[in-house]
């Protein structure tokens, strides 16, 4: 009875993984295909996930800049790196909610590894920072380690940070200040949510899921181009 059990719950944890990958797979298709209704069809997903899943909890912040964010730790275990927030000053920065097993994942990283390849060096710099996140039906079930290990696959040459909470009480206090400075408090609807932080490090824009890093392209380059205060 007890490996009866273990099968039972095994088979229940890959029907629920196998439902995230589908349900990730659809979003995909709708980025695909690129219609208005399709992409309100995914923003309407998120948003029922995001609200069903993710308690009404009050956001705030003490920040007034992603440069006063204290520092982070991230990568691998044998090459652990510091990520200091204020060393971004005066540079333009994507910050990304990503996941491995998502429908977005393949489009967007296919969009953000030449992206930052093209612009990270135009003006004063341009910078993506990846925050993994399993908030999402599971969708990044790895640990820290195989993380790093699949973004290398993909090329990624940006900082991919440790697994972090986007939304909730435990949030990461990154997002909080991005959603603060946003002036949208609303929880993140799904992988792959993007903001848009200007060269003083307080957020330009927010973006749901469904657009690609191309199409913010335009919004980064106008950003790069803005003299620093």
């Amino acid at each position: 009875r007890a490996h009866g059990g273990r099968r039972w719950q095994g088979r229940a944890r890959a029907s629920v993984l196998g439902r995230a990958q589908a349900s990730g797979c659809a979003g995909e298709r709708v980025c695909r295909r690129g219609s208005a209704r399709e992409g309100l069809a995914l923003g309407a997903m998120g948003c029922c996930w995001a609200s069903l899943c993710v308690p009404n909890v009050a956001v705030e912040t003490e920040h007034e800049s992603l440069h006063d964010l204290p520092p982070q730790e991230y990568g691998r275990k044998a090459d652990r790196k510091m990520l200091d927030f204020a060393s971004l000053k005066g540079k333009v920065v994507l910050v990304v909610n990503v996941a491995s097993y998502c429908g977005l994942t393949q489009s967007n990283y296919r969009d953000l590894v030449p992206l930052y390849a093209e612009l990270e060096k135009v003006g004063e710099g341009f910078e993506i920072i990846a925050f993994p996140c399993a908030q999402f039906l599971y969708q990044e079930p790895r640990g820290d380690e195989a993380v790093q290990e699949f973004c290398t696959r993909q090329g990624v040459a940006f900082p991919v940070m440790d697994k972090c909470s986007v939304n909730g009480k435990d949030a990461s206090e990154v997002y909080d200040f991005l959603k603060v400075s946003s002036g949208n408090t609303k929880p993140i609807e799904w992988n792959f949510g993007k903001f848009l932080v200007g060269k003083d490090g307080t957020v330009i824009k927010r973006y749901p899921p469904n657009i690609r890093p191309s199409l913010i392209k335009p919004d980064i380059v106008e950003a790069l181009a803005v003299p620093r205060r």
